[in-house]
């Protein structure tokens, strides 16, 4: 199974002096061939979607030890998760923060970002709250493209770097 196989942490770019995240394979290199193909083409199918409203990947690569791992834009904020919790639960803070207009701006926002997607013939296949950031200033971004399908490509894995069709 592919789901859930991938862990996430904040990284300190020293060179540039900013902070990423840094998503590797919770097996590492023990990983099956499967995991590890899926897992580079989740890195190729992020890193092509480039959208305002898509998360950035940066860079794609493999740790001295071997283990593979890809590094993204660390967006601070919340998920549409957290903030769906917080309304239900009456938070008046995040209730004041996101108002119905600001919910439909994100909305709208995620829209955007997988229309995009579908135009270069990808389907995400798990849009959820907990896949959606929003940050603190304002951007929304669909994360986790690690079940996305790109149409018109065999299900077999190649790990070659293939492209979208754009």
């Amino acid at each position: 199974e592919w789901g859930g196989v991938g862990a996430i942490r904040r990284i300190r770019d020293t060179e540039l002096r900013r902070n990423l995240v840094v998503k590797t394979l919770l097996d590492g290199t023990s990983a099956s061939e499967y995991v590890f193909k899926k897992f580079i083409e989740e890195a190729q199918i992020t890193a092509q979607l480039e959208h305002p409203n898509i998360v950035p990947v940066h860079e794609f690569g493999y740790f001295s030890g071997g283990e593979v791992f890809f590094t993204m834009k660390h967006v601070q904020g919340q998920t549409l998760k957290e903030i769906i919790r917080g309304l239900r639960k009456g938070d008046e803070a995040i209730a004041e923060a996101f108002p119905r207009l600001r919910l439909i701006r994100i909305f709208e926002q995620v829209c955007m970002a997988i229309g995009f997607a579908h135009s270069r013939g990808v389907i995400h296949r798990d849009i959820k709250p907990s896949n959606v950031m929003v940050g603190d200033f304002g951007q929304t971004l669909v994360l986790d493209w690690g079940v996305a399908k790109v149409l018109d490509r065999p299900d077999t894995i190649d790990p070659t770097l293939e492209s979208v069709s754009t």
